[in-house]
C-alpha cells in the first residue's frame, strides 16, 4: 500500500514538473544537456546582486539576524551587483544562438553558487525571476564554501566577491598546478603550468578552475546586449616564454628573440581554452555585422606592431579570430579599455590592472608565469589600494 502511494506521488510530481517545464521553458535544464559542451559560469549571490547592506548586518549582528532580515525582505527585489551586466550579456548571447538554432547546445549555462543559507534562497530566486534571468542551477551551501562543488558543477568560470573563496580555490589543486584568482575587489586568474590551462592534470585528476573576485566598488556600465571580453597576450592567451626573455635579459634581447622566432607559434597560456570556447560561439554569427553580433573580443597588448606579427600568426595557427587588436608599444592601456568598455579585461601586469580599474574597467590580474615573481610587491600594494577603494 505504501509502495503504491509512493508511486502515485512520484507520478504526480513528474506531471507537475512537466507542466512547469511547459510554462517556463528554458528556465529548466533540458534533459540530457551535456555540460561539457556548455560554458558553465557560476556566480555568487553577492556578485550577482547588491547585498552590501545585508552583509553589514551579518558582519555586525550575526547569522540569525541576517537570515531574519532576508526573510522579511523576500518581496523586496535585490539591486543588480557588479556581475549582473556580464550575466545579462551571456543570456543575450544564448537568446541569439537559439534564434539561429532552437536546439543549440553550445551555450552559456548560469549557476548561482553561494555560501548563503537556504532560507535566503527564496529572495534570491524572486530577484532572479524579477529581472528575467535564466539561472538553471543553484547551490546554497549554508556557510560552506561553494568552491568544493565547482568540479561537480563542471564550472568554466566562477565569479565571486569573497577573497577567502579565492584563497581556497588556490589550494584545492596541487601547489604546482592551479588556477588562482584574487585579490579582493578585482579579478585574478593564474596558473603555474600549461597543463592547468588545459583544464586537468593527467594522472592526478586535478581540475583547475578559473575564478574571479568581482569588485564591490562602482564600475563602468558595459553593454547588456553585447558581451565584450578583452585579453592581453603574453602570459594570458600565450605562455610567458617571451616574457621570461624580457624579464631576464631586457628589451633588446626580447626584440631579438621575437624576430628570430617570428615564424614559430607561441605556446598556449591559461586563458586560451576560455577564449576558444568564446570563439566557437562567435563563428555561429555573422561577424561582418559588428552591431548584430552579440559577442566581441579584443586584444590590448604592450607589444608594438612589428612584434605583433608573431602574435597574429599564432592566433591564426590556432584558428582563434579576434575582432579588434590594439598594439600599444608599451603605452598605457587604460584609455583604450575605457573606450572598449569590456565586461572583463585580463592582464598579467599589475600596473595595467590598477590603471584600468582607475578608469572603471573590471580587470583580471593573471598571476601566470614570470611576472608573478616580479610583481609581488606591486600586488601587495594594489591589494591595499583596492581594499581601501571599496
Amino acid at each position: 500500500m505504501n509502495f503504491r502511494i509512493l508511486m502515485v506521488s512520484r507520478s504526480i510530481l513528474r506531471d507537475m514538473f512537466a507542466k512547469n517545464c511547459a510554462l517556463f521553458g528554458s528556465r529548466f535544464v533540458r534533459s540530457g544537456t551535456d555540460s561539457s559542451r556548455t560554458v558553465n559560469v557560476a556566480v555568487s549571490s553577492r556578485a550577482l546582486f547588491d547585498l552590501e547592506e545585508e552583509n553589514e548586518i551579518f558582519e555586525k549582528k550575526g547569522l540569525e539576524e541576517y537570515i531574519q532580515l532576508q526573510v522579511s525582505r523576500e518581496d523586496k527585489f535585490l539591486k543588480p551587483g557588479s556581475a549582473f551586466p556580464f550575466i545579462k550579456a551571456l543570456e543575450n548571447v544564448n537568446a541569439k544562438l537559439r534564434e539561429i538554432d532552437p536546439n543549440e547546445r553550445e551555450i552559456f549555462s548560469i549557476a548561482l553558487m553561494s555560501h548563503n543559507n537556504a532560507n535566503v534562497g527564496i529572495r534570491l530566486q524572486k530577484s532572479i525571476d524579477h529581472y528575467g534571468l535564466i539561472v538553471t542551477r543553484m547551490a546554497l551551501t549554508g556557510g560552506t564554501s561553494p568552491v568544493e562543488y565547482l568540479k561537480a558543477f563542471n564550472i568554466t568560470l566562477f565569479l565571486t566577491s569573497y577573497e577567502d573563496q579565492v584563497t581556497e580555490a588556490i589550494h584545492r589543486g596541487t601547489s604546482l598546478h592551479r588556477f588562482i584568482l584574487g585579490p579582493t575587489g578585482d579579478v585574478i586568474v593564474g596558473t603555474s603550468d600549461s597543463q592547468c590551462a588545459r583544464g586537468s592534470i593527467p594522472g592526478l585528476g586535478v581540475i583547475c578552475f578559473p575564478a574571479a573576485v568581482m569588485s564591490l566598488q562602482p564600475m563602468n556600465n558595459p553593454s547588456e546586449t553585447q558581451l565584450r571580453i578583452a585579453f592581453d597576450l603574453d602570459a594570458v592567451l600565450f605562455s610567458d616564454e617571451s616574457e621570461k626573455v624580457f624579464k631576464a635579459k631586457g628589451l633588446d634581447a626580447y626584440i631579438e628573440y621575437e624576430l628570430q622566432n617570428r615564424e614559430i607559434p607561441l605556446t598556449e597560456g591559461p586563458l586560451k581554452p576560455f577564449a576558444e570556447k568564446i570563439g566557437r560561439m562567435q563563428k555561429k554569427f555573422d561577424r561582418s555585422k559588428k552591431e548584430s553580433c552579440p559577442i566581441r573580443t579584443y586584444i590590448v597588448t604592450s607589444r608594438d606592431a612589428v612584434l605583433g606579427q608573431r602574435a597574429l600568426k599564432t592566433l591564426r595557427e590556432w584558428g582563434l579570430e579576434i575582432d579588434e587588436c590594439f598594439f600599444m608599444a608599451g603605452a598605457a592601456k587604460d584609455e583604450v579599455l575605457k573606450a572598449i568598455n569590456p565586461h572583463i579585461f585580463f592582464d598579467d601586469q599589475i600596473t595595467h590592472v590598477a590603471r584600468a580599474r582607475e578608469k572603471g574597467t573590471p580587470s583580471g590580474y593573471v598571476t601566470h608565469g614570470i611576472s608573478r615573481e616580479y610583481d609581488a610587491k606591486k600586488r601587495e600594494q594594489a591589494k591595499k589600494d583596492l581594499t581601501n577603494a571599496k
